[in-house]
């Protein structure tokens, strides 16, 4: 009985084995929905989908705990401002103006101006966690992947673990669909562009690719749009490339728009609506319509695969 292989990256920020499950689990309730919606027939049970989730980020890791100690120290060094001095700062006057505002306008004044006095203080508090979160654990975990991925020979790890990890599912000598999420979406491209140029990967095709929340445009700007024009091609001739994206993700964008060769290999860019503003470019993974997605062309793949339909 015929399998459908399917490989998964990562995006950006630290990843450990099981950071797929969630999708894994979402494409293989849906796809039996859709296999019998499609075949006529209910699923017997027999292991129809080969998923092989890759972790590339420990590839990367070294340096950026490097990164994150020396910004960690750098930030500790830093005179921090305390409560009071944040006050002493802020001078007489807008404290006194604001007690004023509070007098005038409201009933309990006191209450108000302490209830104020208490907001300013969870602010500078929060906000110094944030602030401290995002200069070291956001710029270690995440900028530093991008960075790191460009260096050549991290570049060449990486692929090399693909290489790896597909030879587990005989990745190297047939079909193999690619399900990826962010940087892990450009991470995707250039190896399969690199394998369907150089062809030192046995009988490796391509036969799905699902993008997620892909910033592979912005990357576009390297060499600009309209000499980004070498995509990836999709080996099988009833597979297909499939972008999907929340209009709301910042790093996720359109692909077909970029010029007349992306606009060729890509069937679609596919908005949906995946979370709240702020967290939805990790929430992909969770999401029903991104599993309903890929599980309706994989249930498709396989009905033809096996002629199995009714």
């Amino acid at each position: 009985m015929p399998k459908i292989n399917i490989a998964i990256l990562h995006g950006i920020g630290k990843n450990e084995i099981g950071y797929a499950d969630d999708l894994i689990k979402g494409i293989e309730k849906e796809f039996k929905a859709y296999l019998k919606e499609i075949s006529g027939r209910p699923d017997d049970g027999a292991p129809k989908l080969n998923f092989r989730p890759i972790v590339w980020d420990d590839i990367l890791g070294g340096n950026q705990g490097k990164l994150k100690v020396i910004l960690e120290r750098q930030s500790k060094q830093r005179k921090r401002k305390t409560f009071a001095g944040l006050l002493t700062a802020l001078g007489l006057v807008p404290i006194l103006g604001l007690f004023l505002f509070s007098q005038m306008i409201f009933r309990y004044p006191w209450v108000t101006a302490g209830l104020l006095l208490i907001a300013v203080y969870v602010c500078y508090r929060f906000g110094f966690k944030s602030y401290h979160f995002l200069r070291t654990t956001v710029a270690s975990e995440f900028v530093m992947d991008i960075i790191g991925y460009l260096n050549k020979d991290a570049k060449a790890m990486i692929q090399q673990r693909i290489k790896d990890e597909l030879k587990i599912i005989d990745g190297d000598k047939g079909t193999v669909t690619f399900i990826a999420h962010s940087l892990g979406t450009v991470i995707a491209s250039d190896f399969i562009y690199d394998r369907q140029e150089e062809k030192d990967f046995g009988n490796f095709q391509l036969g799905n690719f699902f993008t997620m929340g892909s910033p592979i445009a912005l990357f576009a700007l390297r060499w600009g749009a309209d000499a980004f024009n070498k995509p990836i091609r999709v080996d099988n001739p009833n597979g297909c490339w499939i972008n999907i994206l929340d209009k709301d993700d910042p790093i996720a964008y359109p692909l077909k728009d970029l010029n007349k060769e992306y606009n060729d290999v890509v069937l679609a860019d596919k908005e949906i609506n995946v979370g709240p503003v702020g967290v939805l470019h990790v929430m992909y993974w969770k999401n029903e319509e991104v599993h309903k997605t890929i599980a309706r062309k994989l249930a498709e793949d396989w009905v033809r695969m096996s002629g199995k339909k009714n």
